[in-house]
């Protein structure tokens, strides 16, 4: 098991990050507007506008590798009595679900963030 959180973690971190930088167009103004930063740093963000699907594309695949991994592994696994590693692969199971539906809400946010602004 411990194996298996080795393999699929750079998969989750690397879908997060990808995720947040396709929403950096997006949100980053509304992040600065709302502290109160300048607004001479909202064009620099926008200029990451026409990269967007390209790094949502990314996103997705990245946690689509990662949820196949998940899921191969385990079903691929003997019925083992080994608690730990059962709590292991709960503990991975459930960082995938909250890191991509962290994911989706980010990389969604070009749609839902006019309501906010």
């Amino acid at each position: 098991m411990q194996g298996e959180s080795k393999k699929t973690s750079p998969y989750l971190i690397g879908g997060l990050l990808t995720s947040i930088v396709a929403s950096v167009c997006c949100i980053g103004p509304l992040f600065l507007l709302a502290t109160g930063i300048s607004a001479a740093w909202m064009s620099q963000m926008m200029a990451l506008e026409p990269f967007q699907p390209l790094f949502a594309a990314l996103t997705i695949g990245l946690f689509g590798i990662a949820g196949w991994r998940i899921d191969w592994s385990s079903s691929t696994e003997t019925a083992t009595t080994d608690c730990q590693a059962a709590k292991a692969s709960l503990h991975l199971k459930q960082a995938y679900i909250a890191l991509s539906t962290l994911a989706l809400i980010l990389i969604t946010s070009t749609w839902w963030i006019q309501f906010l602004a």
